[in-house]
C-alpha cells in the first residue's frame, strides 16, 4: 500500500480538501502542510479501477485521517527501481582471496549505475581483480593496474577461473528477434538491428521491461502513453555460461611510452638528457643500497651476498659501457668468493639480450678475474636464460628485483624480499602422435653462481599457474594454454568449468586444465614453444624450448 499524499498545500484546486469515499471522509486531519498527490477527480478514477484502499472499511466509521487511505501498488509492478548514492545495505565479500577486497555487489552497483556495456572501466589499484571480475560479467571492457605481483596473479587466476553469465546480445540473430517483439508488445520505436554489432556487447543487451506505475498515471490514465523501464540488470540469458574474454597481461614495469630504439639510445648512450642521467644514477644507487642491505634468495630458500660493491668507471667516462659496478658474490654461509660484474637496468626497462651480451664482453676484458655477470631489473625478455652456457667465459646470473623498489627503499620487513634469483621452468616435450607434442611441466631450475651447478626445485605443489604460447615468435608471449595444477586448484572453479562444457566435456581437455601436462599441439611454425609458471609467491619466470 502506498501513501496517496505528498508535502504543500493545494491553494487553488481540491488537493488540499477532505475527500470522501465509501461513505468515509478522509481529511482534513493529515492535511494541514500536505496535499493529495492527485485531484479529487483522479481518487475517483483510482476508486473505479479497485486501486483505493482503508482499513476503516465494515468499521462503521464515517471519518478518517487522510493517512488512513492508500493506493495499491502490487509487487509486480514494483519489479525496478533507480538507484542512487543511499545505501540501505551492506554488501559482504563471499569469496575472499586478497587482504583487501570489496565485495563483488558493491561494485556492480556502481558500475550498472555509471556505464553502459561495452565502455571501458579502469582500476589503478587493482588488487584481487573485483573490478575486471565484474566488468567482464556485465560486458564492459576494462582496465586492471597494480603494482604486486602477488595481486596481478590473484587476479589473474580468479578471472580466468570464473564462469560468467552469457548474456543475448541486442544485435544477435536471436537477439534482434526478441527485442523486436519486446518493443512491439511494449509499443516502443521498432528500431534497426546493427549487424557490425552482432557480438559486440556495445550494442547493448536484452533487457527485461516494467510499466511505470504511479499514482498520477493511474489516475490520468497515462499508462500507455508512459514509456516502460528498462531494468539494467535483468537480461536474456544462454543457458550455456561463458568463460573470461581474451585479455593481456602488460609489462608490470613503469613505461615512458618511447619507441625501443629511443630507449636503447637513451639509455645506453651519451645521447641522454641531463633529467635522464640523474634519474638512472638514483635508481642505480637505490638498487645499490639494497644490495648492501638485503640477500639475493631463490626459490629453496638459499642466499647470496653482492659485497664490495664499487663503482668501476665513473659514469661520464663510460661512452656506451654497459657495466656499471664491480662487485663479488658469497654464499650466505660464508663459503666460496667470487669476481663479479654489476649491471643493473634502468627501472622502465627489461634486459634484453643484446645488452647482457655487450655487459659481459665488458665484464670478461676489464675486470680482473672476473667469473660472473651479475644483472640485476625489474623484468628480462623471453630468450635470456644462460644456465648451461656463458658469455664472454662468465656465468650470467640474473636477479630479479622486487618492484615495490621503484615506491622507495623497502619496510625492514620487507627487505628478505628485495631480490629474487630468476628461475626457469623444467619440462619434458614429447611427442603425441604425428606432428602433435605435448609439454610435461616438472619443476623449475635455480642457477647457483658459486658452484656453477642449477638447482632443481620439483613442482611439488608450489605452482599456481603455467601458461605455454606454442608458437613463439620472441616478440610476444601468447597463452594458448593455461593451467592451474590440480592440487592447488580452485575446487568450486574447478566444477563450474565442468559444468560449462557439460555433456560434451573434453575429460582429457578438462584435467589439463588443472594438471601439469598440456593438451597435444601441432609443431610450432617457428620452431619453438615458451612456458611461464606463476609460482604461489607471485614470481614468474620463463622458458624457451625447441620443438621438432
Amino acid at each position: 500500500m502506498e501513501n496517496p499524499t505528498s508535502q504543500n498545500r493545494d491553494m487553488k484546486g481540491d488537493r488540499s480538501k477532505p475527500f470522501t469515499w465509501q461513505g468515509i471522509q478522509f481529511g482534513p486531519e493529515g492535511l494541514e502542510n500536505k496535499q493529495w498527490k492527485v485531484s479529487h477527480d483522479g481518487l475517483r478514477r483510482l476508486a473505479e479501477k479497485g486501486r483505493l484502499f482503508s482499513n476503516l472499511l465494515g468499521t462503521g466509521s464515517t471519518r478518517g485521517t487522510a493517512t488512513q487511505l492508500s493506493w495499491k501498488l502490487y509487487r509486480e509492478e514494483q519489479a525496478g527501481r533507480r538507484i542512487n548514492n543511499l545505501w540501505l545495505t551492506q554488501s559482504q565479500v563471499s569469496d575472499k582471496r586478497y587482504v583487501v577486497q570489496t565485495a563483488e555487489a558493491t561494485i556492480e552497483r556502481c558500475m550498472l549505475m555509471t556505464t553502459d556495456p561495452g565502455d571501458l572501466v579502469l582500476d589503478p589499484t587493482s588488487g584481487s581483480g573485483t573490478t575486471a571480475v565484474v566488468a567482464e560479467e556485465w560486458g564492459r571492457r576494462w582496465v586492471a593496474i597494480d603494482a604486486s605481483s602477488v595481486a596481478k596473479e590473484v587476479a589473474r587466476t580468479r578471472i580466468l577461473l570464473r564462469v560468467y553469465k552469457n548474456h543475448v546480445l541486442r544485435h544477435s540473430k536471436r537477439g534482434w528477434q526478441v527485442e523486436a517483439g519486446r518493443r512491439e508488445d511494449w509499443r516502443e520505436e521498432a528500431g534497426r538491428r546493427d549487424t557490425s554489432l552482432e557480438n559486440d556487447p556495445a550494442g547493448g543487451f536484452v533487457l527485461d521491461r516494467n510499466r511505470v506505475v504511479t499514482c498520477s498515471i493511474l489516475a490520468y490514465d497515462k499508462e500507455e502513453l508512459t514509456p516502460p523501464i528498462h531494468l539494467v540488470d535483468r537480461t536474456l540469458k544462454r543457458s550455456q555460461p561463458r568463460i573470461a574474454s581474451a585479455f593481456t597481461v602488460e609489462t608490470e614495469l613503469l613505461e615512458r611510452f618511447r619507441r625501443s630504439e629511443e630507449l636503447e639510445s637513451e639509455v645506453f648512450h651519451a645521447r641522454r638528457t641531463v633529467k635522464r642521467e640523474r634519474d638512472d644514477r638514483e635508481w642505480c644507487d637505490r638498487i645499490v643500497q639494497a644490495l648492501h642491505e638485503s640477500p639475493v634468495r631463490d626459490g629453496a630458500g638459499n642466499a647470496w651476498h653482492i659485497v664490495d660493491i664499487e663503482p668501476w668507471l665513473d659514469h661520464r667516462d663510460r661512452k656506451g659501457i654497459q657495466l656499471g659496478h664491480r662487485c663479488s658474490v658469497v654464499r650466505d654461509n660464508g663459503g666460496q668468493r667470487k669476481n663479479a660484474g654489476l649491471l643493473v637496468a634502468p627501472q622502465d626497462s627489461r634486459l634484453n639480450l643484446q645488452t647482457i651480451r655487450r655487459a659481459a664482453n665488458d665484464a670478461s676484458r676489464s675486470i680482473e678475474g672476473a667469473e660472473i655477470l651479475v644483472c640485476v631489473a625489474l623484468g628480462y625478455e623471453s630468450g635470456t636464460s644462460f644456465d648451461k652456457q656463458k658469455l664472454g667465459g662468465l656465468a650470467v646470473w640474473r636477479i630479479e628485483g622486487n618492484k615495490d623498489l621503484q615506491l622507495g627503499p623497502l619496510r625492514d620487513d620487507e627487505r628478505s624480499q628485495s631480490f629474487l634469483v630468476v628461475a626457469d621452468p623444467e619440462v619434458e616435450i614429447e611427442s603425441a602422435g604425428q606432428d602433435l607434442w605435448t609439454v610435461r611441466l616438472v619443476g623449475w631450475n635455480s642457477y647457483d653462481p658459486i658452484s656453477e651447478v642449477a638447482d632443481f626445485t620439483p613442482e611439488d605443489g608450489q605452482i599456481q599457474c603455467w601458461l605455454l604460447d606454442t608458437d613463439f615468435d620472441r616478440s610476444k608471449f601468447r597463452a594458448d594454454h593455461i593451467h592451474f595444477p590440480a592440487r592447488y586448484g580452485d575446487v568450486k572453479s574447478e566444477r563450474a568449468l565442468a559444468k560449462l562444457v557439460g555433456v560434451d566435456a573434453d575429460v582429457d581437455a578438462l584435467n589439463a586444465v588443472f594438471g601439469t601436462t598440456s593438451r597435444p599441439f601441432e609443431t610450432p611454425g617457428t620452431g619453438e614453444v615458451a612456458v611461464r609458471i606463476i609460482t604461489r609467491r607471485g614470481n614468474s619466470m620463463t622458458g624457451v624450448y625447441e620443438v621438432g
